[in-house]
């Protein structure tokens, strides 16, 4: 059954795909900047049974793991550019590692 058939106007995957059209052009955006910064992409957009990563770099000898964050909000009077660490969460460490291990194997 449709969406339209539903009595639904399909704002729901409307606002889905710009979700995702957001958070693709924010990875498209961090990408060129790493490499810009001296990074080689090794991957991206991976997806693994543990979860997803959203870019892999490496410079030098140094692998990371990237998480990319995307906001569309409207700015607060008190902070009208957070930081990334507004977006930072700590607590989801080991989580957010199952993928990176799963790369590596």
């Amino acid at each position: 059954m449709t969406n339209e058939a539903r009595g639904n106007s399909g704002k729901c995957g409307d606002t889905r795909r710009a979700r995702e059209h957001l958070g693709r052009q924010a990875e498209t955006r961090a990408a060129i900047v790493l490499r810009l910064t001296g990074y080689r992409i090794l991957d991206r957009r991976v997806r693994t049974p543990a979860g997803a990563i959203d870019i892999v770099v490496r410079r030098d000898a140094v692998v990371a793991f990237v998480e990319v964050k995307a906001r569309q909000t409207r700015a607060r009077p008190r902070n009208p550019f957070p930081g990334p660490s507004a977006a930072a969460s700590f607590g989801p460490r080991p989580i957010m590692l199952r993928p990176t291990r799963a790369w590596s194997c």
